[in-house]
């Protein structure tokens, strides 16, 4: 199940498998609304669950509902310099990477969706 919360320019996505009597959060995407735009912000999912599909299902099922979402390819430093509040949509190298161009080298994404925010 995913639950959705929101707080100003962000909103966040719990992706959480439900075992009895304990809930555990397995994956966390953060969105970042910017100019119209739909940026992923921040994301995670836990390491028993990686390289199952889990990203790319959030991807795909948050582009169904906004539509596109953006990446951004500036390096961290800029973000930093920016000092935007709660901007962390910089890609930390090799997984952000490695993400993004499989989303793009599936055909998920679009190459012009990875982009730098501040041009």
């Amino acid at each position: 199940m995913i639950k959705v919360s929101s707080e100003n320019k962000l909103i966040k996505w719990t992706l959480v498998f439900n075992r009895t009597p304990v809930s555990e959060i397995i994956a966390e995407f953060e969105f970042f609304k910017e100019n119209d735009k739909i940026w992923l912000n921040n994301c995670f999912v836990l390491e028993d669950f990686q390289k199952k599909g889990i990203g790319t299902f959030i991807i795909e099922t948050a582009i169904a509902q906004f539509g596109e979402i953006y990446f951004s390819n500036a390096e961290k430093g800029e973000h930093k310099r920016r000092n935007i509040e709660n901007d962390s949509r910089y890609l930390e190298p090799p997984d952000g990477y490695n993400f993004v161009k499989n989303l793009i080298r599936k055909g998920i994404i679009k190459p012009e969706w990875w982009t730098d925010p501040f041009k």
